[in-house]
């Protein structure tokens, strides 16, 4: 086998070091963009999260007062200390507030997708 050896080549050999440096220093650029992204991408979510949990526990409260409300105003109406009217009104209160809790959780359960695939996870 021979061997080739170039004794002098006018600096090839540090240009290429050189190249493959700067590739380095690249590579490690763009990994730590896509760490600060990932950071970033994650705090987002746990705010989000927070968000979500207090609107469902704000939401939680409003339907069981409104409930409460719905109970009460059928009992007057049985008793006769309140029409019909009242009754049906206070009971669409109560729908429309259980409509928003549900939808609060709902909002809540993506929150929990969202800074799952913000921490590395996927669904498949």
């Amino acid at each position: 086998p021979a061997v080739a050896w170039t004794a002098w080549d006018a600096g090839g050999l540090q240009a290429r070091i050189d190249q493959q440096t700067a590739q380095e220093r690249e590579a490690l650029a763009r990994l730590q963009q896509s760490v600060i992204q990932a950071f970033a991408e994650a705090e987002t979510a746990v705010k989000q999260l927070e968000q979500r949990r207090a609107e469902v526990a704000e939401r939680m409260l409003a339907s069981q007062t409104a409930a409460q409300a719905e109970q009460v105003a059928q009992s007057q109406f049985k008793t006769g200390l309140t029409d019909w009217a009242k009754t049906l009104e206070t009971r669409r209160t109560s729908i429309g507030a259980q409509s928003a809790e549900a939808l609060a959780r709902q909002q809540q359960a993506l929150a929990h997708v969202t800074l799952y695939r913000a921490l590395g996870g996927g669904w498949r």
